[in-house]
């Protein structure tokens, strides 16, 4: 009777331990389906393709997101190389660009006052679409902003960065010179007011844009 007592206790703890497993997963495949939301990409060979994705991929950062066709299908993660735009359900929309690029950050301040580039596919968040697009780069160093007329095919990124010198630091506003040329007849003092700033940028790319 002992030995009975015992196997059916054990085998009562086994498949209630199994019931939980299940329960988990269940509820962890749950809480990932509710938080799927619908998105729509463009291939690099020109295919539109709808399907969902997952609310964290919703961040201004972007450096790959997954996809999946169906809400129960499995996901693949996209890197900027296979694709060429994506729009999110939120209106959200990012670009694949091949871009020359300076990294900067306003916390790591350095004596090197000349800018270096490198070449990088990256995806690119769309501020504003107009004469003159504005464009959205964040990594850890903060937000970096590319700017290409409508009618052109290069970006250009809007220069500015912060060094030290002779132990002073030094602001270098290129990008305003840059505003000058794309936003020929803009006000100087519109111009000289523009700070290197999500919020400033696109205030101001959207009044001048025509």
């Amino acid at each position: 009777t002992s030995n009975y007592f015992l196997t059916f206790t054990l085998n009562f703890y086994k498949m209630k331990k199994i019931y939980l497993l299940i329960t988990l997963v269940s509820t962890l495949s749950f809480a990932q389906n509710t938080n799927l939301v619908p998105v729509t990409y463009v291939d690099q060979a020109g295919q539109t393709k709808q399907g969902y994705t997952t609310q964290q991929n919703l961040y201004k950062g972007l450096k790959s997101f997954s996809f999946r066709e169906t809400k129960e299908g499995k996901d693949i993660i996209l890197m900027p190389k296979d694709v060429a735009s994506i729009r999110f359900s939120n209106g959200d929309k990012y670009v694949t660009s091949t871009v020359n690029i300076s990294r900067h950050n306003d916390a790591k301040l350095t004596e090197e006052n000349k800018a270096s580039y490198t070449e990088e596919t990256l995806f690119l968040r769309t501020i504003i679409e107009g004469n003159v697009n504005l464009y959205e780069y964040v990594d850890n160093d903060g937000s970096i902003y590319f700017a290409k007329p409508s009618n052109e095919n290069q970006l250009q990124q809007l220069q500015y960065r912060r060094y030290y010198q002779d132990g002073n630091v030094v602001t270098d506003n290129t990008f305003k010179n840059q505003l000058a040329k794309l936003f020929s007849g803009t006000s100087t003092s519109d111009i000289r007011n523009v700070r290197y700033n999500d919020k400033s940028l696109t205030k101001f790319f959207g009044i001048n844009n025509g």
